[in-house]
């Protein structure tokens, strides 16, 4: 079988999901719908050059540039984050979280109720995943996607790259995410989509935005999965596919205890 070509000119971009949320008398969770602008294809530019933002089903998700260092991409998503919250209005704010449970009234939309228009894969079967039913219990979800771009991408390529990435980032954030609502519409193990610039990873939830510390985490353990695809003359070379019953039964459990037991065996980082 021929060696694989290697991954070169990496960079990182992101497009995370967060939620809107208000403090006032009890305090709910408020649909972006109407309050800020921008959709999938026109989204809305904020100030600096590169970044965008828009209004998806009723999170609020923002675009960053693609970074070549782990402090761009860090200073890029605090900007991001930070250049939303100034979208709010007074008595506002936002929340990393991965679902969230809104009142009947912020769903009164039509956006509110659009569900998988585009349809995700599975690195690991390489079939495409069914789209979410409904929920009926006014469930909404985030998404932290993570978009690794790189010079003369290919599907294979892609596909053992998000595989490794399931290893470093999807395994140990079931210690680090310990939500379980938001796999019942999205996030199982493998899911992602091909660009012309590379993979785009979509199992983790947008938890890993919470600190600086995370988002360093995110990037380094990303890097560690190119760096494994990089390492592998051939594809029976690669071991992490070797683990895919383990590795997709943790994700798309949450199994807590197997989590723990594979990170403590590979070495996985957990912060």
């Amino acid at each position: 079988m021929s060696s694989l070509p290697n991954i070169t000119g990496v960079r990182l971009g992101a497009d995370p999901e967060v939620f809107i949320f208000t403090p006032l008398g009890e305090g709910e969770f408020i649909s972006s719908i109407g309050m800020i602008g921008g959709t999938k294809l026109e989204p809305r530019p904020l100030p600096k050059d590169g970044f965008y933002v828009q209004e998806d089903n009723v999170l609020l998700e923002f675009n960053i540039p693609p970074c070549d260092t782990v402090t761009g991409f860090v200073d890029a998503l605090n900007y991001g984050l930070k250049a939303c919250k100034e979208l709010l209005p007074e008595f506002h704010g936002i929340r990393t979280q991965a679902s969230a449970h809104f009142n009947e009234v912020q769903l009164n939309t039509p956006e509110a109720n659009m569900f998988g228009c585009t349809p995700d894969k599975n690195a690991w079967t390489g079939k495409m995943n069914p789209p979410p039913d409904l929920p009926t219990d006014g469930l909404r979800t985030s998404g932290g996607h993570i978009h690794v771009g790189y010079l003369r991408p290919t599907k294979k390529l892609n596909q053992y790259i998000i595989r490794a990435m399931d290893f470093y980032l999807g395994v140990p954030s079931i210690l680090m995410d310990r939500d379980t609502e938001r796999r019942k519409l999205y996030g199982k193990a493998g899911a992602y989509r091909d660009k012309v610039y590379g993979p785009e990873y979509r199992t983790l939830s947008s938890f890993w935005l919470g600190n600086d510390k995370k988002i360093v985490w995110a990037w380094e353990q990303t890097m560690r999965a190119v760096d494994h695809v990089n390492g592998m003359a051939a594809p029976k070379d690669d071991y992490i596919s070797a683990m895919q019953e383990d590795i997709v039964g943790i994700i798309n459990t949450g199994d807590v205890r197997a989590a723990e037991a594979l990170c403590k065996k590979h070495d996985l980082a957990v912060v």
